[in-house]
């Protein structure tokens, strides 16, 4: 009885050993997945963060786009006269428009004089 006693002992000693093992074993699997899990989710935010990331390059881009589109239109508008400057411009060719035709009037005076002279020519010469 004493033998079994011991021998009970002996193998309840090695179940203890085999079991303490086996908690030291399943709590490193469990430290070993939260760290699996852990590296997991910050693998997927470092996605979902590269992902937008890229997404706001990308917005970036066509708001740079738009705004040289903006800088562009605007830059044509800038060059758009006035309808101040339009009426200058307007009274301005008026003007030139008027002198022509003082020119072209006097011109005529001058060629009528002279078509006059060289007739008046002709027929005394």
């Amino acid at each position: 009885m004493a033998e079994d006693k011991q021998q009970l002992k002996k193998k309840c000693k090695e179940e203890k050993k085999r079991l303490d093992a086996e908690l030291e074993r399943m709590k490193q699997k469990k430290v070993d997945l939260e760290q699996a899990e852990q590296s997991a989710v910050l693998q997927q935010i470092d996605q979902e963060f590269d992902e937008e990331h890229n997404k706001l390059l990308e917005q970036r881009k066509l708001v740079a786009v738009e705004n040289r589109n903006i800088n562009i239109v605007q830059r044509k508008i800038e060059n758009c006269p006035s309808k101040i400057e339009i009426t200058q411009f307007h009274k301005r060719l008026v003007e030139l428009f008027d002198n022509m035709n003082l020119k072209a009037e006097e011109n005529r005076k001058y060629i009528n004089l002279y078509n006059t002279v060289q007739e008046t020519k002709r027929l005394f010469g």
